[in-house]
């Protein structure tokens, strides 16, 4: 048995394959295996993969029809033999000594401390040469301490953690795979949630490298359950933060960031091609949360506006928005 499972889903990555295979390569954690799950790419992902897997026993390849990134890395769960398993997307790269690091805090937890490390975006393979090794430091947190890593973005993805093998088949933790935002956030909610662990190794200094992409962002793309979605999954960390027994200026925090993802939703849910006036009873729903109020009377200094986004009525809000874009582009 290896000691780590790396799964790595794969879909039409013919271009940044090799940069993910190689940075794993080069670890100097020697103890693992690779499982590349190629969901169902038409380009040429499976034929570099073979180059790299002829010359290198540790690297397995295993083909399924296309169903999605949590599909994939269900696959590959059920196909791990590690002790532990650790994601990656397949157009991203670690350092050298990431492996190493996180494997020696781990050996010092008895296996009931999760190690998370930090992150860091590219959008360029130049970065790779950016990299300076350095010893980590870490710091020790609770589990009643999630919203403090859920503050820092280092709690929603899966490719930053090692998960234990064993706690993620005992209780059969699987990625959802009928919803295509937030399934990460909530693979790994499962995971605290069982209990098996009793806190958190954060190693903010050693980075995963993940690329940003040009795929479509929520500022172009419309998702029809974007805010069912979010929002059960913004209850979902609240109710479990609550069950830890959080801090309270750690919840204060939350229901900030809760109270503007509401906000912001209200302009999002706008752009969608339904009837008008279902989007204005949609938003007046989203109005009448308290958390919205609350947050509302915080940040908007303006008693006008504040007290319109305060009437329940989100028609009143759609007419003062454009008598105020009126108004600036008469301005300027």
């Amino acid at each position: 048995m290896k000691e780590i499972s790396i799964i790595v889903p794969v879909y039409n990555s013919e271009k940044t394959l090799a940069v993910c295979i190689k940075s794993i390569q080069k670890q100097t954690f020697e103890d693992y295996e690779v499982i590349f799950v190629d969901d169902g790419s038409t380009d040429g992902s499976a034929q570099v993969i073979e180059r790299y897997r002829e010359k290198d026993e540790r690297i397995r390849l295993v083909q399924k029809t296309n169903g999605g990134v949590s599909s994939a890395r269900n696959y590959g769960v059920r196909e791990a033999c590690g002790e532990y398993l650790f994601f990656m997307d397949s157009d991203d790269y670690i350092p050298p000594y990431y492996l190493s690091e996180i494997m020696e805090i781990q050996s010092q937890s008895e296996d009931k401390i999760q190690v998370i490390t930090g992150l860091q975006k590219f959008t360029c393979d130049e970065e790779l040469y950016k990299i300076e090794e350095k010893k980590a430091k870490v710091v020790f947190l609770e589990k009643k301490d999630i919203l403090k890593i859920y503050a820092g973005d280092l709690l929603n993805p899966p490719w930053n953690k090692l998960f234990r093998a064993d706690i993620v088949k005992k209780y059969q933790l699987r990625f959802p795979e009928d919803i295509s935002l937030g399934e990460d956030l909530v693979f790994n909610l499962n995971y605290i949630a069982t209990g098996e662990i009793i806190g958190f190794s954060v190693l903010p200094e050693l980075q995963y490298y993940y690329r940003q992409g040009n795929e479509e962002s929520l500022s172009r793309k419309y998702y029809d359950n974007y805010y069912e979605t979010q929002n059960a999954q913004y209850l979902k960390l609240r109710q479990v933060a609550l069950d830890l027994e959080a801090p309270q200026e750690d919840m204060e925090v939350f229901n900030d960031r809760y109270g503007l993802f509401l906000f912001l939703t209200l302009e999002y849910n706008m752009r969608s091609k339904s009837d008008f006036f279902k989007k204005i009873a949609k938003n007046n729903l989203i109005l009448k949360k308290e958390e919205l109020k609350e947050w509302i009377n915080k940040n908007e200094k303006n008693r006008l506006i504040r007290n319109v986004y305060l009437s329940n009525d989100y028609f009143r809000v759609w007419c003062m928005q454009n008598v105020l874009k009126i108004y600036m582009r008469f301005r300027r």
